[in-house]
């Protein structure tokens, strides 16, 4: 699917794993209310960041309606070794959800965070973190929003994920 053309006085060129972490952090403090990831494993180094963990948090708790949802295609590494936005779901289960893929998201993004309406940061290379961070996105955030709802429907919790109550 096509993404309508970026505006290239709003956009942000990511190059490397430090940029992308940024234009990550950067994305999710400035987002109110939704905040919804896609990445094929949630890769800890750029992902695993307690900063990052605490800007979702806020963004959990800052509204009733508020909303961060983790779609990722696979979680072994997640379970078997721990991940801070895992335990960040665990601990608040009605405002932040994970779920697994179980049918192929109609992107061709690497990955991709959609911050409300407007903010956008994307991955376009599988090898190096390279793609770009939009703040003012709202055309391509309303198509990868509707590939990312469809995709989110048909996602499911990972059992092996939930913290067990003792």
């Amino acid at each position: 699917m096509n993404l309508p053309p970026d505006t290239p006085e709003q956009s942000e060129l990511i190059d490397g794993p430090d940029a992308f972490r940024q234009a990550l952090l950067h994305c999710a403090s400035e987002t109110r209310r939704t905040f919804s990831l896609y990445s094929p494993d949630l890769a800890r180094e750029v992902y695993d960041l307690p900063e990052l963990a605490e800007a979702l948090s806020e963004i959990a708790r800052r509204h009733r309606q508020a909303q961060v949802q983790l779609l990722v295609r696979d979680t072994r590494a997640l379970v078997e070794y721990g991940h801070g936005l895992v335990r960040l779901a665990q601990r608040l289960p009605s405002k932040v959800t994970l779920r697994r893929l179980t049918n192929d998201i109609e992107t061709q993004a690497i990955a991709f965070a959609l911050g409300d309406r407007e903010h956008l940061v994307y991955q376009n290379d599988p090898d190096n973190y390279h793609g770009f961070y939009d703040w003012q996105a709202g055309a391509r955030v309303k198509t990868l929003r509707e590939i990312f709802d469809r995709a989110w429907e048909t996602a499911e919790e990972d059992p092996r994920l939930r913290q067990l109550a003792l």
